[in-house]
């Protein structure tokens, strides 16, 4: 996926979707929307993804997530939804 260099959105919704949450994601620099909420995915969520400076959405919510937030994510500007809810395993503050 993170060769596809001009997809604006990437929606995998409900797919049952297991393992990490991929770093070359962050590859993806015209990304607007994230979704990868609804599935089973583990893991911390990855700082590189502070890295997608045009995203708006970030849907990660209802996996099974670990670890803390990744303070960088405090520093996308352009992010104006973060959804993280129902991930048991996510601790600390927010970014």
């Amino acid at each position: 996926l993170g060769n596809l260099k001009s997809l604006l959105d990437l929606e995998l919704t409900g797919n049952n979707l297991t393992g990490v949450i991929p770093t070359d994601l962050a590859n993806l620099t015209k990304l607007t929307s994230l979704r990868l909420d609804q599935n089973k995915l583990t893991g911390p969520i990855p700082a590189q993804l502070a890295a997608l400076s045009r995203l708006e959405v970030l849907m990660l919510d209802h996996n099974k997530l670990r670890g803390s937030l990744p303070s960088e994510l405090g520093s996308m500007q352009n992010l104006k939804s973060l959804i993280v809810e129902s991930n048991p395993g996510l601790t600390g503050k927010l970014p």
